[in-house]
């Protein structure tokens, strides 16, 4: 048994039994861990109003045999600018939903702590960058070793140089004209071209591609299928997006 210390982001939250509450963490060092919050549905508890979901905190935690109990939390940051903003609220809940559900305990990634913190700074400034969230999906299908290589086909290694690549859904590889199969879909070299710069360059060089509301819609659709193949269940916040 022993008291931790750590900075976090609450990436979910539900009620346990009468008056407490199991939350799901991002721990700045990239672990996904639950915690306990015993009491935390009482009317006094002064707890409550900082565990929020997308709330930056930090806390002391009591590890026993079989559980971890936040003891004490004060909230760092809510983000109160990206909450007043409904579209947003939905977009990172996919995002933390995608988290919640891929990054397994006692399996750290920090390169997605810090991702997830920077995309909540951002997505709280009165000016939003138009590619936060796809960049930001971009990245993490990376971190999580979701993405194929978009310039060679996952069969036989070919350059995809020409505009013929193919997306099979089942498996989420890439793959060129003579290894495609009739039910892969036809991924454009232009969105190949943009999904391989958003993975590979820096937040601020993102900010810079203009991407009309034809291409937008394209990705927005291809996106969630990056993450659809490795996950047993359809995500239920995509619904919302």
């Amino acid at each position: 048994m022993r008291i931790l210390s750590s900075t976090a982001i609450i990436i979910k939250k539900r009620d346990f039994l009468e008056s407490d509450m199991i939350v799901t963490l991002l721990g700045s060092d990239g672990m996904r861990f639950e915690a306990i919050a015993k009491g935390a549905l009482n009317g006094t508890s002064r707890r409550k109003n900082h565990i929020e979901i997308m709330n930056l905190i930090s806390g002391t935690f009591f590890r026993s045999k079989n559980h971890i109990y936040l003891q004490t939390v004060q909230c760092e940051s809510s983000f109160p600018t990206l909450k007043k903003n409904l579209e947003q609220i939905f977009s990172l809940s996919y995002i933390l939903e995608i988290i919640e559900k891929t990054i397994l305990e006692n399996d750290p990634h920090p390169e997605i702590y810090s991702l997830l913190l920077e995309t909540l700074t951002q997505a709280n400034k009165e000016e939003i960058s138009p590619n936060l969230i796809e960049s930001t999906l971009i990245k993490l299908a990376k971190h999580l070793g979701f993405l194929p290589s978009f310039k060679s086909c996952s069969s036989c290694h070919k350059t995809l140089d020409e505009d013929t690549a193919s997306w099979d859904p089942n498996s989420g590889t890439l793959h060129c004209a003579s290894c495609g199969k009739e039910h892969f879909l036809h991924m454009p070299l232009k969105y190949r071209k943009a999904l391989d710069f958003f993975q590979k360059a820096p937040r601020s060089e993102c900010e810079k591609v203009f991407v009309n509301s034809e291409e937008k819609n394209v990705l927005k659709a291809f996106i969630p299928k990056l993450f659809e193949s490795h996950m047993d269940s359809p995500l239920k916040s995509l619904m919302q997006i």
